[in-house]
């Protein structure tokens, strides 16, 4: 199981909720951000907030799924950024391995480990 992430400006959150759905994800979770840059060097992050302002307002969207579709997400997302010329801020998108949880999630067991 993978866990899929995308950053984006919320403007362009439709955009990443539609790239999502149309990778065939039937549960999308997204919460609306606010970014905040302190001007303090972080050669980690540099490239993936937006420079141009303080303040941006932005949408974290995620959701559980196969490595398959995550990595289908993360092309699209590539070509997404390459195509659009709309802002200076991309769609950030990342994978994280789930190797062990508790609860249930998309019908799997309770304890589950993998």
């Amino acid at each position: 199981m993978k866990l899929i992430v995308i950053n984006c400006l919320r403007e362009d959150k439709d955009k990443a909720l539609q790239l999502m759905e149309s990778n065939g994800l039937s549960w999308i979770y997204f919460v609306d951000s606010h970014d905040y840059m302190t001007g303090q060097k972080n050669d980690l992050v540099d490239a993936w907030f937006s420079a141009e302002k303080e303040f941006s307002e932005s949408a974290l969207l995620f959701s559980l799924t196969d490595e398959v579709k995550a990595n289908q997400i993360i092309d699209a997302a590539e070509i997404f950024n390459r195509d659009s010329n709309e802002n200076n801020y991309p769609l950030n998108a990342f994978v994280v391995p789930i190797d062990k949880w508790a609860g249930s999630f998309l019908g799997n067991d309770i304890n589950h480990t993998k």
